[in-house]
This record gives structure tokens, sequence and C-alpha cells, in this order.
């Protein structure tokens, strides 16, 4: 199910750059992904693949996004089905619920950005970018919309 779009908050894409940062592959292909797509309306999204999504698993697992976490599936039938047609998206109902409560915590006043614009802006930094420079890379990049626009 990793080619539906994803919304993250600050705190969950500056883990994610960090995991990215070292590998200059996966690293590139993040911020070409997030070149391609700046701009793009949510639904336009739904289809294309996570830049993160290698040999069809995720690269930085460790480090995924609580709407990953949330949006899991093991029938991959299902969540292709999901991209064409009207059928729900194949969801862990108890880790929704969990990720409910953790977004939360998580949320501040930046709101959430697309996966891919919210880790792209802070890759884009120095490491060693202050945590004011983190969050204004961070809010200039484009908000998620609703997932239902």
């Amino acid at each position: 199910c990793c080619r539906f779009p994803v919304g993250v908050r600050l705190s969950e894409a500056a883990a994610l750059a960090d995991a990215v940062r070292a590998d200059e592959e996966l690293r590139a292909r993040t911020l070409e992904e997030a070149a391609a797509t700046r701009g793009a309306s949510w639904a336009s999204l739904t289809g294309r693949r996570c830049p993160l999504l290698v040999d069809e698993r995720c690269a930085r697992y460790e480090a995924r996004p609580t709407p990953c976490r949330a949006l899991r599936s093991f029938d991959a039938a299902r969540c292709e089905r999901a991209l064409t047609a009207p059928t729900e998206v194949p969801l862990d109902v108890a880790r929704w619920w969990q990720g409910l409560g953790a977004a939360s915590v998580l949320d501040d006043e930046l709101g959430a950005r697309e996966l891919r614009a919210g880790v792209a802006a802070l890759l884009a930094l120095d490491p060693e970018a202050t945590a004011d420079e983190v969050a204004a890379a961070f809010a200039a990049a484009p908000t998620a919309p609703p997932p239902s626009t």
C-alpha cells in the first residue's frame, strides 16, 4: 500500500530525513520525487510509489511515519484494488487508533506535509541546521491537503 500519499508531521519528517540522509541513492530519489510532484494534488499522488519503496519494501521501515504504520496490509492484491476501485484502503484498526493518539501529541501549528515534500525540505538543509532552520524549511514545504481532496 506504499502508493498512497502520506501526511507527515515535522518530527516524523525529521526522523525520516535522518534515516535517509546517509544513503545517497535514496536521498536523491526522495529529492527528485519531491521536485516532480511539487504542487500535485493529493488525488494525483495516489498510485505513485513512495520514494522510500525499494524492491517492494520500505527502505526505512523503522522510521516510517504514523500513517504508514496504520495503513498496512499483507494483501498486495487488496492494496492494488484500493488504487483503482472505490474500496477501502486496508487498515490496521488498532494501529489506526494508536496513530490518532500519537498524531494528537505530534500535532503542532505547522501541520502536516506530504511525505515527499516534508522530507525533501529537511534533506536540502545542512545536517547541522538549527531547530529554527529545520522548522522554517518544513513550514515552507507544500502542506498536505486533507485526504478527501
